[in-house]
């Protein structure tokens, strides 16, 4: 329940994203990673919504 009570902020959620994307480097060729990297950056900054840098 202590998680529950903390708020959502950008700042945590690029964070969650970026470690997400970790996972999934293997994957990814260089284009991709730097894409969603920008993306990622541009949710932060308020550009665009949360569920468009979501992989």
């Amino acid at each position: 329940m202590t998680a529950c009570k903390r708020s959502a902020t950008r700042s945590k959620n690029q964070n969650v994203l970026l470690h997400i994307l970790g996972y999934f480097k293997e994957d990814l060729d260089s284009f991709e990673k730097q894409e969603l990297i920008r993306l990622i950056s541009q949710y932060k900054d308020g550009l665009i919504p949360l569920i468009v840098p979501s992989p």
